[in-house]
């Protein structure tokens, strides 16, 4: 939303936007009049660059890796162990004799065994040398597939180690809690489907059983894990105990301080996801926001996905709306009230999805409708339609390390009534409605030092065609990239955000605390002609501490102080630190 973009247009409305109403006009030259005497007892930093982006992309929930080093199942399957063998009895081996194999070649099978012929071997040694081969299998990527040794009399140094290549004979579906809306048979029979290419197939790999679990995990509420046991009735096959356990709704509540300075002191939010509410899989989320006891914001979001096919391939519409009206500094003076529309439409489907690595590619439409103005008078009536292509890749390291890299392609429409060009109440004049601008962003997680971590996160930028819509430009400020400073406030056609965040875990009996440091940067470039008072290159950062707590019942809270670069992009120009909050629960 364009707050202080409103003074810019105040003041040069008359002589640089003659397609603008006589009335509309008028008001805007006696703010220009007003100018002088009412700035003069009042610091506005704000107002030498507007907010950027949208209400909407504040209250979007950051990517976060999906991988992760926790196996989605285990294998309940005979083993003997070793070291419980008697090792009094040796034999001389001269060779194995591998059966039942047909995946891996014999000479793939047998090169680990090598060490052992013509040695004096215990059963012991035998057993260890069948586990090397159910390696060989894992490693190949064969989920269920492992050797043992059979009962037999060695004669001339042959050992026989067979192989059990394990395929699925049948699945069994075990909830843990309840169905949602749409029952048990209904949530059962979506779960069967997607384990169902698994069954009498030959041997299974490791990717596709925990493409089946992770993919059917992903969706709304859902907890799924498989048990892995020996078929009763098919020698060598296994049957698959899926266990699914959904949490039908899930309730939020939640107030802060993170709410732009004009607006009000503080925010409260109230949510609610609802998941397989029409069909198996899907979620309704509902979330509301306001200043109270002021009006000075509140804003309404919906958002619906939906599994579309059995193997990834999930829809997503969300709508937002949100409406602003300044209740402090000098806009208030001005009488600002704002609104915002978002839609959204998308597609995203798994191209890779294992518990050590994801690849998620997506089509995704917007339509951004914005308007803002002083007085009553309409300044800004800015439309943005834009989609973007992008791809997610993510990964897990056996260390603990998650990381997750996103890559994307947007590209601006003119049409469906997008603001045009030359339409006088857009709300940059460098403003294209065929923007196109490619992204990346990335979140790297590491451990450090018993169970301190380092988190490092960031974003760019690059304008490849025409200037942003307000609404669709780069933006530093809010709770991920320049903490210190309200949302929005620096933006640019191109930038770089970067932060960092040091934490560890404390934990008291049922409470977890964890205290954090960060730093954060961002530079940020404008493109083309400059409107007034826009800078070419802003260049910001900020710095601070604090610690989040986790308390039994599900509530929790933050609180941090945070140390702006430059006061001039802070609500009221001065560089002492901010400390901002955060009290919750969730159930």
């Amino acid at each position: 939303m364009d707050f202080q973009r409103i003074l810019t247009w105040a003041g040069i409305l008359a002589s640089s936007r003659k397609a603008v109403s006589h009335s509309c006009t008028a008001g805007a030259l006696a703010v220009a009049l007003m100018w002088p005497t009412l700035a003069a007892g009042q610091t506005l930093p704000g107002s030498v660059r507007p907010p950027a982006g949208t209400f909407e992309r504040e209250n979007r929930a950051a990517d976060v890796p999906l991988s992760t080093p926790r196996t989605p199942f285990t294998i309940d399957r005979p083993r003997t162990d070793p070291s419980a063998v008697d090792d009094s009895a040796k034999v001389r081996v001269n060779r194995f004799r591998i059966i039942g194999f047909d995946a891996i070649s014999e000479d793939r099978l047998q090169a680990p065994l090598a060490p052992f012929l013509g040695q004096e071997l215990t059963l012991a040694d035998i057993y260890r040398a069948a586990d090397l081969l159910t390696r060989v299998y894992a490693e190949a990527g064969y989920a269920l597939s492992f050797a043992l040794v059979p009962a037999q009399d060695v004669a001339d140094g042959v050992v026989v180690l067979q192989v059990v290549e394990g395929s699925v004979d049948a699945i069994e579906i075990q909830l843990k809690s309840g169905a949602g809306l749409v029952g048990q048979t209904r949530l059962t029979d979506m779960i069967r489907r997607r384990f169902t290419p698994l069954i009498k197939r030959g041997p299974v790999m490791v990717d596709e059983l925990e493409r089946a679990i992770l993919t059917s995990g992903d969706l709304g509420g859902m907890d799924v894990s498989v048990v892995v046991r020996p078929s009763e009735t098919t020698p060598g096959a296994a049957n698959l105990l899926v266990v699914v356990d959904l949490d039908p709704v899930v309730l939020e509540a939640q107030f802060d301080n993170r709410i732009r300075d004009n607006l009000g002191e503080r925010r409260y939010r109230a949510g609610i996801t609802a998941n397989s509410l029409l069909v198996p899989g899907d979620q309704l989320l509902l979330d509301a926001r306001a200043t109270l006891p002021t009006d000075g914001f509140i804003s309404g979001f919906a958002q619906y996905s939906a599994p579309i096919t059995d193997d990834g391939l999930t829809g997503t519409l969300s709508y937002s709306r949100a409406r602003s009206r300044a209740v402090r500094g000098f806009l208030s003076i001005l009488q600002f009230e704002g609104e915002e529309e978002v839609f959204r439409a998308g597609l995203s489907y798994p191209l890779r999805r294992t518990r050590n690595s994801s690849l998620i590619v997506g089509l995704e439409g917007t339509a951004i409708n914005s308007d803002s103005g002083i007085f009553g008078i309409t300044l800004i009536d800015d439309r943005s339609r834009f989609y973007e292509l992008y791809g997610s890749y993510d990964w897990a390291g056996t260390d603990g390390t998650t990381g997750l890299v996103r890559l994307g392609l947007s590209q601006g429409i003119d049409g469906l009534g997008a603001t045009g060009r030359f339409n006088p109440l857009r709300s940059r004049t460098q403003g294209d409605p065929e923007f196109t601008a490619a992204t990346a962003s990335l979140v790297w997680n590491a451990p450090l030092v018993g169970t301190a971590r380092v988190r490092v996160t960031a974003e760019a930028q690059m304008a490849l065609h025409g200037g942003a819509a307000a609404s669709r430009e780069c933006n530093y400020g809010g709770d991920r990239f320049g903490r210190a400073y309200d949302y929005g406030a620096a933006g640019g056609d191109h930038c770089v955000n970067v932060a960092m965040e040091l934490n560890d875990r404390l934990t008291l009996g049922p409470v977890t605390v964890q205290p954090f440091v960060f730093v954060d940067a961002g530079i940020l470039r404008q493109r083309g002609r400059l409107d007034f008072a826009e800078l070419r290159v802003t260049e910001l950062w900020s710095a601070g501490g604090g610690a989040r707590i986790a308390l039994p019942y599900g509530l929790f809270g933050e609180v941090y102080s945070a140390w702006p670069g430059k006061s001039r992009f802070t609500p009221d120009g001065s560089s002492d630190p901010r400390i901002f909050f955060s009290i919750g629960a969730t159930r």
